[in-house]
């Protein structure tokens, strides 16, 4: 495991943990994977390391209401206020722990959120292997929606010049577009 931060960007941790250990050549669909896996290897880790804080809390936790029922066993309106006490600062350190849980999941969605871009903007096709409860995403390529809205407007450019065709009652010569070659039509 490596001793990268969860709010270190995905990319420079990839280069950082994978690439000095001979993968020179990446292409981006390699490079997401190993976003995915070290994502993954970071949210694996801090889940262990929160179950032990969360076992050593108990544990301690145990012994020192044991400790305060020992020591004011003789006094229980003392004792009932010690208790008391407890319970609100027990309550208070498990709101502090579900927020650090809760600002986890947020980091963990948002670099989820970072590679769906990355896969969107390369275009790539693959599905994602997040273990978060949810399908994989499948992205899929914007090359035919770009392509059909590109000869809507050659389709519409076309109409317009033989409504002008008609209404001067002559030849219309349509205008050479980037994607196809040069038309002209009789009316």
């Amino acid at each position: 495991m490596s001793n990268y931060s969860v709010t270190a960007p995905v990319s420079t941790a990839v280069e950082q943990y994978y690439l000095p250990q001979g993968q020179i050549h990446l292409n981006l669909h390699q490079q997401l994977q190993l976003q995915l896996q070290l994502q993954q290897e970071q949210f694996q880790h801090i889940q262990q390391h929160q179950i032990q804080e969360v076992q050593t809390h108990l544990l301690q936790g145990h012994s020192r209401t044991s400790e305060i029922t020992q020591v004011y066993a003789d006094k229980p309106d003392l004792l009932q206020l010690v208790l008391d006490a407890k319970v609100a600062e027990d309550n208070r350190a498990y709101e502090v722990e579900r927020r650090i849980a809760e600002k986890l999941t947020l980091e963990s969605k948002l670099l989820d959120l970072e590679i769906l871009r990355e896969q969107r903007r390369i275009g790539a096709g693959y599905a994602t292997t997040i273990d978060n409860g949810q399908e994989p995403i499948y992205q899929e390529s914007t090359a035919k929606k770009r392509g059909r809205s590109l000869s809507h407007a050659e389709v519409m450019e076309a109409l317009r010049n033989k409504i002008r065709a008609k209404k001067l009652g002559g030849e219309a010569v349509v205008m050479v577009s980037d994607n196809a070659p040069e038309k002209s039509a009789k009316i």
